[in-house]
């Protein structure tokens, strides 16, 4: 069977209906030690996801605004977010079967990348990790699921295409035989609504106290597809402009 070869990055042109963006996943087996680059669109990226989530419909309608708006007067615990972003985009360029796409918007050269847009999380969910502790009973020892844990999009720029740009490169950094998964936090009927169209269906929900504390507890809804190359002809169907972009490996 022929190796699956993961993009490393996506570059969407100016005709796109974000405009051109490029979308980079780094990679330390293949760019060495992590850049100052890297690093700064980490620091971004979970800034990005914080006000993302703050001004999201889903947050307000799941915990009310009234709590929203004592979330954003909390800056340790925000703070705590950031970090547990920041680390999770650094495991996922330092391991395998892990995979995390920044979108960066054109900047002045090849070498001053511009603004960070977006921002996708990816994995390999496998018995014996958080996946089984779970949905113990929804996992078969034997099976490997391609996880798309988040997809987060700066709040001016949702409703663009870039988050659905991020979960098909999200989808591409695993094998097309392999049975898609992804995570829904809260409240959030239009998204479930979207992927029910995309072929995922809900598999299990459960209660998330270790993102904003024991306090502000989060649904989790779990979806399942059929396959990666399903998904992804589903999602070509529906966003032609997927095919406009050049991808390099």
């Amino acid at each position: 069977m022929a190796k699956h070869l993961i993009p490393h990055t996506i570059q969407y042109p100016e005709t796109a209906p974000f405009g051109a963006v490029r979308l980079v996943r780094p990679d330390y087996y293949v760019d060495g030690p992590t850049t100052h680059a890297q690093i700064f669109h980490g620091i971004e990226a979970a800034q990005l996801v914080r006000d993302a989530w703050l001004q999201s419909a889903w947050l307000a309608d799941t915990l009310g605004n009234e709590k929203v708006e004592q979330l954003a007067n909390q800056k340790d615990r925000m703070a705590d977010l950031e970090r547990q972003v920041r680390r999770s985009l650094i495991h996922a360029a330092h391991r395998k079967h892990h995979a995390g796409w920044f979108a960066l918007r054109a900047g002045t050269d090849e070498h001053t990348p511009g603004a960070v847009m977006g921002v996708a999380l990816a994995k390999h969910d496998v018995s014996g990790n958080l996946a089984e502790r779970t949905y113990k009973q929804l996992f078969r020892p034997d099976k490997v699921y391609a996880c798309v844990s988040d997809v987060d999009v700066d709040p001016d720029e949702q409703g663009s295409g870039v988050g659905m740009a991020l979960f098909d490169a999200s989808l591409a950094s695993f094998a097309p035989d392999k049975v898609p998964t992804t995570f829904v936090l809260g409240r959030n009927t239009r998204l479930i609504l979207k992927l029910g169209e995309l072929g995922f269906e809900q598999t299990g929900v459960q209660l998330r106290t270790d993102l904003l504390g024991a306090d502000m507890p989060l649904p989790e809804t779990r979806m399942q597809g059929d396959s990666i190359q399903a998904v992804r002809e589903r999602l070509a169907q529906a966003f032609p402009w997927l095919a406009d972009a050049e991808v390099e490996y």
